[in-house]
């Protein structure tokens, strides 16, 4: 009786809640739930347990999970959870044929039991399989089971686990803990027999086919394969990049087990080039170790890909329309799309695609709407519908596919992200809209008086929703002005050109806008490259005024009008200049760049040969010459030319047994090619059955403080490591800096059972029981690209040694300078604790000199010595032949690919290859030497793209010290600067090394912002070798900490963390700004109070205890 008496008391006070909630309707601000916080597996503590249990209460009851509930006009917007997983069969050997369970419990407030989508998956040797999945109703828990095929796999990973409920909330569970999968099984090995080929025929062997052309290959073996999959491996040679292609054989009749077949198209997704057959290997099962199959019998065997060339011009997408665009909708409603396209020569497919993503990070986050060529409008048509499932948050044109009957696609940047995407619509579903809030930078940039872009406005604004506008949210203009004399100032705009007024929204897509002035011309950078008397290349840059709507054709006739260069290469006479169309340009199209490379044309071709080898001395030495060629030349007659020479200067201790080609392109050097103009190549000694190590020095500090250079070190073909590291070892000691007490050598670059290849990098860096604390003060740190030269003497270097452990006072002053300004690295405070050898670099006013420019360091005395390089203030850029080769591959790089550059010093990413990247789903690997970025064409969404210098500054020390203590405690880290300022237009991920005693460890990543905050970034895992990638989008200072967990936002301390990102869950029509003044509180306690009682009564449904 009791028991009634409360249920209808809570139904009562629950009736209560929703008639007060229906009457007086209220937007929640949310944070998004964090999807791991409170994850735990079985075997937890009672403690843990404790939580999760709590949890489970709180998400039942819907009081504090900060998200709206299903139910009562609100939609679904909170997040499954996993309250634990169980994996009876972890660290077990199981049978090549034996089932594998996972226990997964998880559950969801809004979607009935058992009705959860549980994806689990295993991974091996590099194939992955997803596991099957049923609900044990006894166990009230969902059965991931894969049984596995006589597999010849090792050990097998459960690799992840995702449960999504029915409105599209998901979370992933962390099968990765300290620098490996958490659950795994070994499995016992079977005695295999080994295969061998009988027969294979590769019947286009040796031709030239173009993407229509057939591959045909037989393979038969001497054993019968029952159970295998059977693959061919071919590589393309013809390429700056390895791309490889799988074929896979199929049985050609059941019963037949030793014949197998498989037959392709070239397509048009690879590359031009030659493929050659690199292996042959089968795998047992769905997921196994690859075994290679001997194809020294086979012989050469390869094809040549020539695609037919085009001449249909890609078509054109002119307009695009939604009848209710920015409209908000709910289910039921729809959207009529049209499309309008044109195409001169092809005709159009009948059928195109428009996709759609939510801003929302659900599980189906993109929905694709059909659209049909209606030949007598000459438009595309289609419907986007809202159902009741679609998510209410945000969905916009992500990307339109328009294509013709060549297979030539239409670019839809300026409908997409070239123009912050502006067609979108808001879906509803009851009273629940999601929309997110962003914390962003917003700066105003104009030209100066010398023609130099500069920020002359700054705004940082918080709880920024997204698409209000720049007035809403208090952004003033500044008023327009011009300073560079000629130009007028007419607007505003952003990188991509489009219009920025009060009206324009923001968009959040990237957390900094930079707003730049418009002007009736365009300041355009004209660089012009020539052969100096000296054979040394060189650019001058030259500005140049190009009014609004000039074209291609007209700028090139003004550029190419200049004066020939005042001096040129012996044998070589100036015939006239000639401009470089910019990527997507033609004559009559408007020149819409702020750069263009204007190249002297000569009766002769000419590259620069770059000889690295071993002089006399034993010291690694380069010369680099200019070699002249006649044009139609080929590779194979110029390379041959370049290997005659000899320096006068190389040991005679070894016989030199030929030149080798390391050039990072080698590999497109065909023979019979024709050579390009200006090309670099780079030719390494080679020396009768000799291998030449590279060994550097790390803390080697000699008896002024420099550090050691490089030297050449020979060792006998087929050295092992442990040969190598012994026979460094015990090499007489060099002599180090006066009161340096040597410990050891502490040597990486190679494993104890490797064997030595030639030209390989071994460092040698030392280990002392005290410690060296230097201070380098000298021009050349004023250089915004200088990243040290080994070989280099400084002007001044100022040691002290010091006991570990000891604090230290800063040097104030330096003899001979009246003032010091610390650039590359500056001491971490007025005084310092030294646990390390440490280094400060920066440069000074000389007492009684007035300050002067930096100039570039003058060359080394000794001739042996590799020449100092030629360091730009806007950091090195690639030679031209790179960026033009570069570009080819890139466009003809299939989806998914990737294309690496040796950038061999340059630091500058030209925009020519970033647009050529741009929207192709191509990974763009830059190899800078110590580090490498990774930059994906679709995360290019800048317009007008620029030139990036993209060095990183290693081990900086721009973070004061104290901020780094509360930030990282003591956690290691590694701080990093970016010699570019401000925005890239792009994302991209940087690999660098911190140390392989880090393996296992997370790398997070945290931004030192302007006001001295520290801002979360993102996280990685260290690999085995010590290197960790991380995602940029801007440059700035950064550190990274090395910790045993992945680390948040919710790890920096209040002290010095900005405000944190939100989201907003609340109706689009009208939401609660902050500051409102409502009696909501009231209302929002009775409304939970009700709810609780509400969950409890109905825990059995949702929660077995």
């Amino acid at each position: 009786m009791k028991r009634k008496l409360i249920k209808r008391i809570s139904i009562f006070a629950l009736l209560i809640a929703m008639l007060v909630t229906m009457a007086n309707p209220v937007s929640i601000y949310a944070e998004e739930p964090a999807t791991d916080d409170k994850m735990t597996e079985a075997g937890d503590n009672t403690e843990t347990n404790q939580d999760l249990d709590e949890e489970k209460e709180t998400q039942e009851s819907g009081g504090t999970t900060g998200t709206e509930k299903a139910g009562n006009g609100q939609y679904d917007t909170t997040k499954p959870v996993i309250e634990k997983v169980e994996f009876p069969q972890q660290g077990a050997t199981v049978k090549a044929d034996e089932t594998i369970r996972l226990y997964v419990y998880a559950y969801d407030t809004g979607t009935e039991e058992g009705k959860l989508s549980v994806e689990a998956r295993i991974s091996a040797d590099g194939d992955t399989v997803y596991m099957n999945t049923s609900f044990d109703i006894e166990k009230g828990c969902y059965v991931c089971e894969y049984t596995l095929s006589n597999t010849s796999a090792e050990k097998i990973s459960i690799s992840s686990i995702e449960v999504t409920d029915k409105a599209s909330n998901y979370i992933n569970y962390s099968c990765y803990e300290n620098g490996e999968y958490k659950y795994w099984v070994s499995v016992e090995q079977q005695t295999s027999e080994e295969v061998h080929i009988k027969k294979f025929e590769f019947k286009q062997n040796g031709q030239t086919l173009d993407e229509n052309g057939m591959l045909e290959m037989t393979l038969e073996t001497e054993e019968e394969l029952e159970g295998y999959r059977i693959y061919a491996s071919f590589q393309c040679k013809n390429s700056s990049y390895t791309s490889t292609r799988e074929f896979s054989f199929y049985s050609v009749n059941t019963e037949n087990k030793k014949e197998f077949k498989s037959n392709n198209t070239v397509g048009i997704y690879y590359g031009d080039g030659t493929w050659t057959l690199q292996s042959i290997y089968i795998k047992k099962g769905s997921i196994g170790k690859a075994e290679y199959l001997n194809i020294d019998s086979i012989g050469e065997c390869k094809y040549i890909v020539k695609k037919t060339v085009s001449n249909v011009t890609k078509p054109v997408i002119t307009s695009v329309s939604l009848d209710r665009n920015g409209e908000t909708l709910s289910a039921g409603d729809s959207v009529n799309i049209t499309i309008e396209a044109v195409s001169d020569e092809g005709k159009l497919d009948e059928r195109g695609y428009v996709y759609f993503r939510a801003i929302s990070d659900i599980a189906n986050s993109s929905k694709t709407a059909y659209v049909y060529y209606d030949e007598e409008k000459a438009v595309y048509e289609g419907v986007f519908e809202v159902t009741e499932d679609t998510y209410p948050c945000e969905w916009y044109v992500n990307s339109i596919q328009i294509s013709d009957t060549e297979n030539n696609s239409a670019d839809y940047s300026a409908f997409t992200y070239n123009a912050n995407y502006p067609y979108y619509i808001q879906v509803t579903n009851g009273n629940t809209f999601v929309n997110p809030t962003y914390d962003i930078n917003i700066s105003f940039s104009a030209l100066n008086e010398n023609g130099e872009w500069e920020t002359i406005q700054k705004y940082q604004k918080e709880k920024v929703e997204r698409r209000q506008t720049l007035k809403e949210i208090g952004i003033t203009f500044p008023e327009m002005q011009s300073k560079y004399p000629g130009f007028t100032q007419t607007g505003w705009t952003d990188y991509n050109g489009n219009p920025i007024t009060e009206d324009t929204q923001v968009v959040g897509n990237s957390s900094y806008m930079s707003i730049r002035a418009k002007y009736d011309k365009t300041l355009v950078s004209a660089n012009y490259k020539y052969r100096k008397a000296d054979g040394n290349i060189s650019y001058q840059t030259q500005k140049v005024e190009v009014p609004e709507g000039m074209t291609c054709k007209e700028l090139r006739k003004m550029v190419e009008s200049a004066e020939a260069p005042e001096e040129s290469y012996q044998g070589m006479s100036f015939q006239k200049w000639e401009m470089e169309m910019p990527y997507g340009c033609t004559d009559e199209s408007p020149f819409n760049t702020d750069y263009v490379r204007i190249d002297a044309v000569y009766d002769k071709n000419s590259i620069t040969v770059e000889y690295t080898y071993v002089d006399t001395e034993s010291n690694w030495s380069k010369k680099t010459l200019p070699l002249l060629f006649e044009k139609g030349e080929t590779y194979g007659s110029v390379i041959k030319k370049a290997k005659e020479y000899l320096p006068e200067d190389i040991t005679k201790e070894y016989r030199l047994e030929q030149w080798e080609n390391t050039s990072y392109n080698n590999n497109i050097m065909e023979d019979d090619e024709i050579a390009a103009d200006y090309l670099s190549i780079k030719l390494r000694a080679k020396f009768s059955g000799k291998i030449l190590l590279e060994v550097g020095y790390i803390n080697s500090f000699n008896q002024r403080g420099n550090n050691y250079a490089k030297r050449a070190v020979f060792v006998d073909e087929g050295t092992t490591g442990k040969d190598v590291i012994k026979t460094l070892k015990e090499e007489k000691l060099p002599e180090f800096y006066p009161g340096l007490v040597f410990k050891e050598w502490k040597i990486t670059g190679i494993g104890d059972n490797a064997v030595a290849t030639q030209g390989q990098r071994i460092n040698m860096e030392a280990v002392y029981e005290n410690c060296l604390v230097r201070y380098i003060i000298d021009p050349v740190m004023a250089l915004p690209a200088w990243d040290g030269d080994e070989y280099y003497e400084y002007e001044t270097i100022i040691c002290q040694v010091v006991e570990k452990g000891e604090t230290v006072t800063c040097r104030k002053s330096f003899d001979g300078y009246e003032n010091v300004v610390w650039s590359v690295s500056a001491p971490p405070g007025d005084t310092f604790t030294v646990e390390e050898c440490m280094t400060f670099c920066g440069y000074g006013t000389k007492a009684s000199e007035e300050p002067d420019q930096p100039t570039q360091p003058s060359q080394p005395e000794n001739p042996s010595q590799p020449e100092n390089p030629s360091i730009p203030a806007p950091g090195v850029t690639l030679p031209q032949e790179t960026i033009d080769n570069t570009i080819k591959i890139i466009k003809s790089a299939e989806s998914g690919g990737s294309v690496s550059i040796d950038m061999d010093g340059a630091t500058v990413i030209s925009k020519e290859i970033l647009e050529a990247a741009k929207g192709k789903d191509v990974d763009v690997q830059l190899n800078m030497g110590g580090y490498t970025w990774t930059i994906n064409g679709t995360d290019i969404k800048a317009g007008n793209l620029k030139d990036i210098n993209l060095q990183v500054i290693l081990d900086t020390k721009n973070i004061p010290s104290k901020t780094l203590q509360a930030l990282a405690g003591d956690n290691p880290i590694r701080q990093l600067s970016l010699a570019h300022e401000g925005d890239f237009g792009f994302k991209a991920s940087l690999t660098v090394n911190v140390g392989s005693e880090h393996s296992g460890q997370f790398g997070n990543l945290y931004y030192h912002d302007s006001d001295g905050k520290m801002v979360f970034i993102n996280a990685g895992k260290i690999n085995p070798d010590g290197n960790v990638s991380l995602e940029f989008s801007h440059a700035s200072d950064y550190v990274i900490v090395m910790s045993d967990k992945e680390m948040s936002q919710s790890d920096v301390p209040a002290e010095i963390s900005p405000t944190q990102k939100k989201e907003q869950v609340a109706s689009p029509k009208k939401s609660a700004k902050t500051g409102d003044e409502t009696n909501i509180i009231y209302w929002m306690v009775l409304g939970m109070i009700a709810l609780g009682v509400c969950g409890i009564l109905s825990r059995k449904k949702f929660y077995r205890g």
